[in-house]
């Protein structure tokens, strides 16, 4: 989460000798901010919804075997 704001004072530079690095430090910066909210939503997400579908699987199992 700081690492984008980091990117700022270059993303935001406006001298020629800095041109050429704005555009990897825009890509550079949103490739942080998308993977930080894959991270912080998705997988817990993925990861609650593959324990819901397990648990029932392996209750039904148990289920039969008693």
């Amino acid at each position: 989460m700081t690492t984008f704001p980091g990117f700022t004072p270059l993303i935001l530079e406006r001298a020629i000798q800095a041109q050429f690095l704005v555009p990897f430090a825009v890509s550079l910066g949103v490739g942080i901010m998308v993977t930080t909210g894959i991270l912080i939503l998705l997988v817990p997400a993925l990861m609650a919804i593959y324990l819901r579908v397990n648990s029932r699987r392996v209750a039904a199992a148990a289920a039969r075997f008693h």
